[in-house]
């Protein structure tokens, strides 16, 4: 049975971020280090006979430079979308988990409790994000209708699509831990999505 669309979910490479060991990595631009670009093309030599037709990137630097590497093999220009940006840790930003239960302890045991309906400090709570993933995804689907197409955002963006597409709560979004520089695969269905491949 052919699928209603093919998608390769790809988190970027590693960032400096990353690098530094930041628990808490929103909206900060950080760009790739020298592990991540190597991760980058090491995946893009990986996907390069692909049929893929799309790439869509998060505005972020660190997904932006992996989108650019993985689509020139396919001589695709990313299109940039907003909605495929890490989640808004607000004030968390940069800090680390131990930080966070010292200066905002009570707003951690609030999202730690309800992360759904309580976001960081002066963040972004998960039903904001499952809103502007779910419309991008709605937005997504008439457009590539049969096409196999390439999605490179961030893990936390990465696993709330995967408990969508596969109809997972959220509250199991950790479940689905993709690491730097890495692509999952699902085929998609009128009714279901079928995961292929993962961290790949």
């Amino acid at each position: 049975m052919i699928p209603d669309l093919e998608l390769l979910l790809v988190r970027h490479g590693k960032s400096k971020g990353n690098k530094e060991g930041w628990v808490f990595l929103g909206h900060i631009d950080s760009p790739l280090d020298g592990v991540g670009q190597k991760q980058a093309q090491t995946l893009a030599q990986k996907l390069a006979k692909e049929p893929i037709t799309a790439v869509y990137t998060s505005p972020l630097k660190r997904a932006q430079e992996t989108g650019v590497c993985l689509a020139t093999p396919h001589q695709l220009t990313p299109y940039i979308d907003d909605r495929l940006i890490e989640q808004d840790f607000g004030a968390w930003d940069t800090l680390s988990l131990a930080e966070v239960q010292q200066q905002y302890a009570i707003d951690m045991q609030l999202w730690q409790d309800n992360a759904y309906e309580y976001g960081p400090t002066n963040g972004e709570n998960l039903k904001a994000m499952e809103i502007r993933l779910r419309d991008f995804y709605n937005n997504l689907m008439p457009k590539h209708h049969q096409e196999k197409i390439m999605i490179v955002a961030h893990g936390g963006v990465l696993n709330v699509l995967m408990c969508l597409l596969l109809k997972t709560a959220l509250q199991w979004r950790w479940a689905y831990r993709f690491n730097t520089g890495s692509v999952a695969e699902l085929l998609i269905y009128e009714e279901t999505a079928v995961l292929t491949r993962f961290n790949a």
